[in-house]
């Protein structure tokens, strides 16, 4: 026999060498002696992508073969995987041969074991009739499904944009997605991304990476930039078909105009009467509410991402929201759906989710509060049950951490006068007061609700045995003056009562008591660091209110006021609401107050005056005979005539201390009274005497708007209010009667009335001494055409009149009015929150005032870019 050296090849794009040798020996047969064999594999073509560098295929498919001998009789090919029984393979297919070869094809994808996979242990010889060949082996034959691109698309034209990539590939073999962009027609480059980039996944599905174009693309941030989107797929073997696709696109990254209002994308779950509560990273969670007039409750919650884009009717400006937790389930409230609830931020960076009730008739009290993890975005049920389960209270932080549940409703079951073997359930007030502590022991480990008690063991509770429901609670600094230590107390304003379970209302939703509800005129105060309430000495609410009653600090910010004096987190405003008849007539006023200390009693001695030094005086008073200046008559003049109108008694006394008007111009105007409109804080910038300073502002919305008919008391107006407006506690209205006119932000005089109204020294920067109001913030409503008034008074509605320009006169409004929304910071460009870049998410709403909100309003979401 004639022996010949023999090789087996695996030709193709990923080519395996097999080497045989065979004996050489006469004749034309071949020995039955295995051929030696080697086994190298080929080098296959590298691909090169921007994000994932050099990508280098595996084999799979058809292979070839060849054996350098003229005959290979009958050839047949067995292999096996791992270590299993050999099998023959199903397609060995004999090609021409070149008379001194013979090639065959293994049509790998004939055998069901290496068919559709990735098989990594795979061994194989040759048998023909001449003999056989040495085990080749083992190699990774991938036969899986080449992973190819079906679609893209990009959801918006800005910012940061999710680039849905949908692609075809293996149930049981991973890919990658990369995207690039070019811009100019230059090189692809790889594309910065707020999620993985290259994104990882497997069989047919969409991957979305979230790329941030005003990053990489930097000239959009000054218009519109034409760029090519490139996404590419790379996984198991190389083939033709590796999936590469492109899509063109025209980004704008210009910022908002500031001063306007800007529909977003429409909520998940359009709703009112829903709680808000901004998160650490600036997004914004929104929980529970209703969609029906409050006869039943939503147990979705969503959150709001200013960086994600999506592609609703009307478009969106910036933003959407997701109702899904990181595993794709729906964000719910594990409870079920609430009304009349909180929305707390914990220490860790979670919310909690207190109180409420699950309708607004007869409804179940929600016995157990929430928590949700941001982190997840899901919600959990605290086990620890509430120590007393309420809606309609307030919450605040303490300076230990834990949060404090104050007054509210709670359920009670009375005997029923009219059927003694029957009961009754009635919604009293509360005078009660719990801790969330997240510290406290519990089998969850989320902490749990405790009754607040003092150094003693006993129970604290708001003064009056009723306590109070709907109302307000502000933190204010203690006897040092400066917010956020443990000195600080906390005041409770406006709201209502309840003389007894028996005389409670046996419904639910509001202003549907039949006078079993009255209003609170008490400021009530707690001492955190004492742990003892006591009713706040000095004052009254001169119109009490409930029904949306807000307080706010006007030292939030600061504890020093822009010209460097102490005294503004002692200082804080109550305004909104109305009263609890029907019909109902809404409050106007919004009134001031300043804490002062003797040092000597409960809360470190604290008593109240009045901000306001027109609250018994009129404006001639104060400057003709208390500050010995001169007036301007005509301006007074004008303004009356302006506030001389069909709604009501407003009084010049009050200037400025009432909300603005609404509609610019014209002897219609009047001032806007405003319910279920809820108040924001806000940093906003001011052009004091001594330079650019930021103050605290506080910021409202939309709203109930209350008219008079005649000689009849104040109804409802079918349309909730448009018109948003800010506080602002530096601008000092007082001023622009005085000849020579003084400054807005000229504080001076409100402290020098104080003075001399008081008989006392005025205040030093650093030692109010015994001044009464040593900050002289007083303070005025200014229209969301969001103008500070730098060193005039042009942007007052009240005083611009009919020879103001027009951009001074426009109104900004919200695309439509509506009430029973929620109001959020968000950050603005710079992507901080806190600062004078922030905007406002202004969330959900009803459009119907008279009909418990009616239903959600459209759209659903608006974002207010406030103006410089």
């Amino acid at each position: 026999m004639k022996n010949v050296h023999c090789r087996l090849v695996v030709l193709g794009p990923a080519v395996v060498l097999i080497a045989a040798g065979c004996s050489e020996g006469g004749g034309d047969g071949y020995s039955a002696s295995k051929l030696p064999l080697d086994v190298a594999p080929a080098a296959a073509p590298a691909v090169e992508f921007p994000c994932i560098g050099a990508f280098i295929p595996e084999q799979g498919g058809d292979i070839s073969l060849t054996v350098p001998a003229p005959r290979f009789g009958e050839a047949r090919l067995f292999f096996r995987i791992g270590g299993g029984e050999w099998r023959k393979a199903a397609f060995l297919e004999r090609m021409p041969g070149d008379g001194v070869s013979s090639a065959f094809v293994w049509h790998t994808l004939q055998d069901p074991p290496l068919a559709g996979r990735r098989v990594a242990d795979v061994s194989f010889y040759l048998k023909a009739q001449e003999g056989s060949t040495e085990i080749a082996g083992p190699l990774v034959i991938d036969n899986s499904i080449i992973p190819a691109i079906a679609g893209m698309r990009a959801l918006a034209p800005w910012g940061v944009i999710d680039v849905v990539v949908e692609v075809d590939g293996d149930p049981d073999e991973p890919f990658r997605v990369e995207l690039a962009f070019s811009t100019g027609g230059g090189m692809p480059a790889c594309a910065s991304a707020r999620t993985p980039n290259p994104a990882q996944g497997d069989g047919f599905r969409e991957i979305v990476i979230a790329w941030d174009s005003a990053f990489d693309v930097p000239a959009s941030r000054n218009g519109r930039v034409e760029v090519v989107l490139r996404a590419a797929v790379c996984g198991g073997r190389f083939d033709e078909a590796l999936g590469v696709r492109e899509l063109a696109l025209v980004i704008d990254n210009r910022e908002l105009v500031p001063g306007e209002f800007y529909a977003t994308a429409d909520m998940q779950v359009p709703r009112f009467e829903h709680r808000a509560v901004t998160l650490d990273d600036g997004t914004v969670l929104v929980a529970g509410g209703t969609d029906d007039r409050c006869l039943t409750s939503i147990d979705r919650c969503e959150v709001f991402d200013q960086a994600r884009f999506e592609t609703p009717e009307p478009p969106s400006f910036a933003g959407g929201w997701i109702d899904t937790d990181f595993e794709g389930e729906d964000i719910r409230l594990a409870g079920g759906g609430r009304i009349f609830h909180t929305l707390d931020a914990t220490p860790g960076g979670g919310v909690l989710v207190a109180g409420g009730i699950e309708d607004g008739q007869d409804g179940r009290l929600a016995a157990r509060g929430e928590l949700f993890d941001p982190r997840t975005r899901t919600v959990r049920a605290i086990d620890a049950p509430m120590a007393y389960p309420r809606f309609h209270h307030t919450t605040a932080a303490l300076p230990d951490g834990r949060i404090a549940l104050f007054g509210g409703r709670i359920a009670a079951t009375i005997p029923d006068p009219d059927a003694p073997l029957q009961s009754l359930r009635t919604y009293p007030t509360t005078n009660s007061i719990e801790v969330y502590d997240p510290s406290a022991p519990s089998a969850d480990g989320r902490g749990a609700f405790v009754p607040l008690v003092d150094a003693r063991g006993l129970p604290v509770r708001l003064p009056d045995a009723p306590g109070r429901a709907l109302h307000a609670t502000v933190r204010i600094a203690g006897a040092d003056q400066v917010l956020g230590n443990t000195g600080d107390l906390y005041v409770h304003a406006g709201g209502l009562y309840t003389r007894s379970a028996e005389l409670a209302p046996e419904t639910v939703l509001r202003r549907m008591s039949g006078g079993r509800t009255h209003l609170k005129t008490t400021l009530d105060v707690y001492d955190s660091g004492r742990q003892v309430c006591f009713v706040g000495p000095g004052v009254f609410l001169e119109e009490p209110r409930a029904h949306g009653v807000a307080a706010e600090n006007l030292g939030w910010h600061d504890d020093r006021t822009h010209d460097g004096y102490l005294g503004p987190a002692n200082t804080f405003i109550v305004f909104g609401g109305s009263d609890d008849a029907l019909p109902t007539v809404g409050q106007w006023l919004t009134e001031g107050f300043a804490a002062t200390y003797s040092g000597v009693g409960p809360g470190g001695g604290i008593s109240f005056v009045r901000t306001d030094p027109l609250d018994w005086e009129t404006v001639t008073s104060v400057v003709v005979w208390t500050l010995h200046a001169t007036l301007d008559a005509d301006l007074l003049a004008d303004v009356l005539a302006v506030l001389a109108t069909p709604f009501g008694a407003v009084e010049e006394r009050r200037i400025g201390k009432y909300f603005a008007a609404e509609i610019a111009g014209g002897a219609a105007d009047a001032p806007i009274n405003r319910v279920h409109a809820p108040a924001l804080r806000l940093v906003r910038r001011i052009a004091a005497a001594d330079g650019e300073r930021t103050i605290g502002t506080v910021f409202t919305c939309g709203g109930g708007f209350f008219y008079a008919a005649g000689a009849q008391v104040e109804n409802y107006d079918g349309v909730p209010i448009a018109a948003g407006e800010l506080f602002n506690p530096c601008y000092n209205l007082i001023n622009a009667f005085f000849v020579p006119r003084r400054a807005p932000y000229d504080l001076g005089t409100v402290r020098d009335y104080w003075s001399e109204a008081a008989n006392v020294p005025l205040p030093l920067p650093g030692n109010p001494g015994t001044h009464p109001h040593p900050s002289g913030l007083e303070g005025a409503w200014l229209l969301t055409d969001g103008n500070m008034a730098g060193g005039t008074f042009a942007s007052h509605q009240l005083i611009a009149g009919a020879a103001a320009p027009d951009d001074e006169r426009r109104v900004r409004t919200l695309p439509v009015g509506r009430a029973w929304h929620t109001l959020s910071a968000l950050p603005g460009g710079n992507g901080r929150l806190g600062d004078a870049d922030d905007r406002v998410l202004i969330a959900g709403g009803g459009r119907g005032v008279e009909s418990w909100g009616g239903a959600p309003v459209t759209p659903s979401a608006v974002i207010y870019v406030p103006r410089e």
